[in-house]
């Protein structure tokens, strides 16, 4: 009875959760980073392949990227539209179920609800992409940690091995993985757990594939760029607006106060077991490359966050028995039920704060705008976070985010910036002849994230004319080239 519950209140979290994600996808403006995986799956969709030549991206460039998830959304695309959006929700909302299931093996079933609940609700998700390969990646993780905890039962040994195959073909994350059992191994060896002949296997078939897929994924990539193309070739400027300084407030309420501190817990109790070890290597993976700046400090916290939950486990496993064993043991049910109400308080609620001010930004009036210059094949000069966009709409960019053997991203992020920045005509003039410009994108964002008002050099009517003005969205034509 006691299990039937806890399966009904799980179920609870995870449709709460799949509704919250549901309604971001559909009733606000997409992340502005979402539109590649929809214009990849639709290219899939219609040749079965994915984009490997972007003739509209950079001004035509070569493309490297894991493409399982975008066979995904264009499968579920096939059948209805909206489907892809619902199985992108779908993915981020699974994440409480894995985390459940890893902590049920260190706890009970009614114990794991409350890091299911730091799982299903996780602020930092919606401040990144939803419609991403990193979410299904997320998956993948933790479903590899949770088969690897049972790989004595054959289902989950087989399963694992898939789950090694699957990883590198959606995500960048892969090298995260192999860095993490890495990690594993070594502080099993320091301290002085034995590993199993089956466990040693499977890590070092996992690794293996992991390395040799990325090394055939991206060839190009490694010959332009060697070991550095771990930073995927992101401008250093870029680089630098990932990881700004971030206020302890702002960490904690992406995390969660609960979780952060039963999570924190849970890692200083992970040495004893050899399992727990296994989390205790991601979260140490995951503070090493954010201290690299490997992956996006967003993305990092959505990591922390999950191993975080995941860990928080042991310390209920920890204390579980203390309360059993002290004078506190009949207020036990009473003490679980005020965790579980602190855990949806410092996690559900910062999460529906999160969800009412979510704001891409790429604004509907300005994605509006994009899709309304009906002038297919045209240069639109945008901030490159409008990149996606411009080439979902079938025109072609300057720049986009996706960095890795994009033709000079460094320079080109620069002259966008010259473009909006500059109170000189000729460097700009100069700047649109060479890109072949047709339209400048002008938005609210443009204006924030440039610091202008206006664009001085706009009053020369020979070479600009202003061709859209709706919202807060203006798109300009230029004729001088």
């Amino acid at each position: 009875m006691e299990n039937k519950v806890a399966y009904a209140i799980l179920a609870l979290i995870f449709l709460s959760s799949l509704l919250l994600n549901s309604y971001v996808l559909f009733y606000k403006p997409l992340h502005e980073e979402s539109y590649f995986p929809l214009r990849n799956a639709a290219h899939i969709e219609e040749s079965f392949a994915p984009i490997v030549k972007d003739e509209l991206s950079y001004g035509g460039r070569s493309v490297e990227e894991p493409f399982l998830y975008y066979y995904i959304l264009a499968a579920a695309a096939k059948v209805n539209e909206n489907l892809a959006r619902i199985v992108a929700a779908l993915i981020i909302s699974s994440l409480a179920l894995v985390v459940f299931l890893i902590s049920n093996t260190f706890t009970s079933k009614g114990l794991s609800l409350i890091p299911a609940v730091f799982a299903a609700y996780l602020p930092a998700v919606f401040k990144v992409n939803m419609i991403s390969a990193n979410s299904l990646a997320f998956l993948i993780l933790f479903l590899l940690v949770y088969s690897f905890f049972r790989l004595e039962d054959k289902r989950f040994l087989y399963l694992f091995i898939a789950l090694s195959f699957m990883l590198p073909l959606t995500s960048f994350l892969s090298i995260f993985f192999t860095f993490a059992v890495l990690v594993f191994l070594l502080i099993t060896a320091i301290e002085g757990k034995k590993i199993g002949a089956l466990e040693w296997e499977a890590l070092l078939f996992s690794v293996f594939v992991n390395v040799l897929i990325i090394l055939l994924i991206f060839r190009n990539s490694l010959l332009s760029y060697g070991p550095s193309f771990i930073w995927q070739n992101i401008p250093a400027d870029i680089l630098a607006e990932y990881f700004r300084n971030f206020s302890p407030i702002e960490i904690i309420g992406s995390i969660g106060l609960a979780s952060l501190a039963l999570g924190a817990i849970g890692f200083v109790f992970s040495f004893k077991e050899k399992n727990s070890l296994l989390l205790n290597a991601f979260f140490i993976a995951t503070l090493v490359f954010l201290w690299l700046r490997l992956i996006p400090f967003n993305i990092g916290m959505i990591l922390l966050s999950l191993v975080l939950a995941a860990l928080s486990s042991v310390s209920l496993k920890v204390f579980n028995p203390y309360i059993k064993g002290s004078k506190f043991s009949k207020f036990r049910n009473t003490i679980v039920i005020v965790l579980f109400i602190t855990a949806i308080l410092t996690s559900a609620i910062p999460t529906v704060f999160a969800v009412i001010n979510y704001e891409s930004k790429l604004s509907e009036d300005t994605f509006k705008a994009i899709g309304g210059l009906n002038s297919t094949g045209s240069v639109i000069l945008a901030p490159y976070e409008f990149g996606h966009a411009i080439t979902f709409s079938g025109d072609k960019n300057i720049a986009d985010s996706l960095f890795l053997l994009a033709p000079s991203a460094d320079k080109r992020v620069k002259d966008i910036e010259v473009v909006y920045s500059s109170q000189s005509e000729t460097p700009v003039l100069e700047i649109l002849r060479r890109y072949e410009v047709d339209y400048i994108l002008f938005d609210q964002y443009a204006k924030k994230k440039f610091g202008v008002e206006e664009l001085p050099y706009l009053s020369n009517r020979e070479c600009f004319s202003k061709f859209y003005d709706e919202g807060e969205a203006k798109v300009y034509r230029f004729r001088c080239k």
